[in-house]
């Protein structure tokens, strides 16, 4: 072979890379249908993976919606029953209010009474 005869070519695509050193005329009648083939053999792999990658992406996609979906719940849960906290709290203070009133009435009229009832017997003396 002459070193007219021989060229040298490099081509990389994806993960295959292929390095020829030879005649021109292989380069133009034989290498384009090696190309092809290769790409042909590698495509159902990569489109296999490709698939299975999008099929896992698409679920992993619905689960963090879901799970999305979950924690908005339960917050909105929580938020109401926080509120629902607050108005039992404020019921709460409320009826102790009433209950430290009713108290303080009771024991005025006890102490009342027991004046009275001082008076009564300090009168009958």
């Amino acid at each position: 072979m002459l070193e007219a005869d021989t060229t040298k070519v490099k081509l990389r695509t994806g993960g295959v890379e292929l390095e020829y050193e030879g005649s021109e005329s292989f380069l133009r009648s034989d290498l384009p249908k090696f190309v092809e083939t290769i790409l042909s053999l590698r495509n159902p792999i990569i489109g296999g993976a490709a698939n299975k990658l999008k099929e896992a992406n698409r679920e992993f996609t619905l689960t963090l919606g879901t799970m999305s979906d979950i924690i908005d719940s339960t917050k909105s849960d929580l938020d109401s029953l926080s509120e629902m906290g607050e108005m039992e709290s404020l019921r709460l203070q409320m009826a102790m209010d009433r209950l430290s009133k009713l108290m303080a009435a009771l024991s005025n009229i006890l102490k009342k009474m027991a004046e009275t009832s001082d008076e009564i017997i300090k009168n009958m003396k």
